[in-house]
């Protein structure tokens, strides 16, 4: 994804526990947008850059699991996709998609007719995906300007995390998304294991020489605070460091 010659946004992720009688799973929510700068005249200029729910669903793809993703369509249609075509999907912006469900299994032929009836009802009935079909690992919906995930386990929140990083040091150095590596999921588990919480702003992100620095607000109860801690990434290594 290119850059857009504008102030880049902020982002943030905010996993909390959701229980029900029947399965938890844990809830995150990604924003991609609320770029705010001074206009010419002093003005408030507000843009936005979403957080595509296609391209999220094929980043959380590609972790080790088999699977194959559901797409809801708003038309409240359901179909089963392969990851290849997920990902070209994702590239080229072919279909238009309001929720991804994982499933667990070998092929989209182990997701039979009923199975996509069951996961687009309980979509449009506002009830989590993940109750649908056991076999669900976990779902993204597309929420305004971002994405909001829930899935079983909070470690695949890191990889989306990653990539909400990867794409706001892109647009903060004014760079191709492909030339930035990602920050490593260990140090995305360290990071959310301070409060859950996650807050970058671009009046906190300083763009130096040789790295990018940038504040990161963990306090879970507003943005208003201060940041806690930072996160530096080494432009000539391509490497992430976090402080303290």
């Amino acid at each position: 994804m290119e850059p857009a010659n504008e102030p880049a946004p902020s982002d943030r992720l905010e996993p909390r526990a959701r229980g029900s009688s029947a399965r938890s799973c844990v809830q995150a929510t990604v924003r991609h947008a609320q770029a705010i700068a001074d206009g010419p005249d002093g003005a408030v200029d507000v843009r936005r850059r979403p957080m595509p729910l296609l391209q999220a669903a094929a980043r959380l793809a590609m972790g080790p699991e088999r699977g194959i993703t559901v797409l809801v369509q708003p038309s409240g249609d359901a179909v089963a996709v392969e990851d290849r075509a997920l990902a070209t999907m994702a590239r080229t912006g072919s279909m238009r998609a309001s929720m991804a469900v994982r499933i667990a299994c070998e092929d989209a032929s182990n997701v039979e007719p009923q199975d996509l009836r069951a996961i687009a009802g309980a979509v449009q009935r506002g009830q989590c995906p993940l109750q649908a079909d056991v076999r669900a690992t976990w779902s993204l919906q597309a929420v305004g300007d971002g994405v909001d995930l829930r899935a079983e386990e909070a470690a695949v929140a890191l990889p989306l995390l990653a990539e909400a990083i990867a794409r706001y040091a892109a647009a903060q150095l004014e760079e191709s998304r492909s030339e930035i590596t990602p920050p490593d999921p260990v140090l995305m588990e360290r990071l959310l294991a301070i409060s859950g919480s996650v807050l970058i702003r671009p009046v906190e992100t300083q763009v130096w020489a040789g790295f990018l620095e940038m504040g990161v607000c963990v306090d879970s109860q507003g943005r208003e605070r201060p940041c806690e801690t930072t996160l530096l990434y080494d432009r000539p290594s391509g490497t992430w460091h976090m402080e303290p």
